[in-house]
């Protein structure tokens, strides 16, 4: 993601707070949803994007939470954005409502789950949970 990180002027940090990184996931997916979630931090940022990324586990879980500097969502749409097809109305970023539907399955999948702390015009933390392998 480096170039997109160059052309919107990101600033990403990286913190990781356990020794053990060791997952039972898929990759590919994981991959894909760690993607879309860092994708739509820079989107829907308004300009010069502040992502911070955090790994950290305990019992056996891992959590990896991306917060961002961006237009956040009201909190009446929060439980809604991660149905398919779902579109928060005025966000004027094109789209088919299919990121965070997807990033929720591929949670289910790997019994884990993802969540959105999130106010407007002061930024959303989304945080996926995953379980580790023994």
């Amino acid at each position: 993601m480096q170039p997109q990180f160059e052309k919107f002027k990101a600033n990403v940090t990286f913190n990781c707070t356990t020794d053990n990184t060791n997952i039972l996931a898929d990759k590919t997916h994981i991959k894909t949803v760690l993607f879309n979630l860092i994708d739509n931090a820079i989107k829907y940022c308004k300009e010069h994007p502040v992502i911070n990324i955090e790994l950290s586990g305990l019992n056996h879980q891992f959590k990896i939470a991306i917060q961002d500097n961006g237009i956040g969502i009201d909190e009446k749409y929060q439980s809604s954005i991660f149905e398919k097809f779902y579109r928060v109305p005025k966000n004027n970023v094109a789209g088919y409502g299919l990121g965070l539907s997807y990033v929720t399955h591929i949670m289910n999948l790997h019994n884990g789950a993802i969540t959105v702390q999130s106010n407007i015009n002061q930024g959303s933390t989304f945080t996926i949970i995953l379980n580790q392998s023994i």
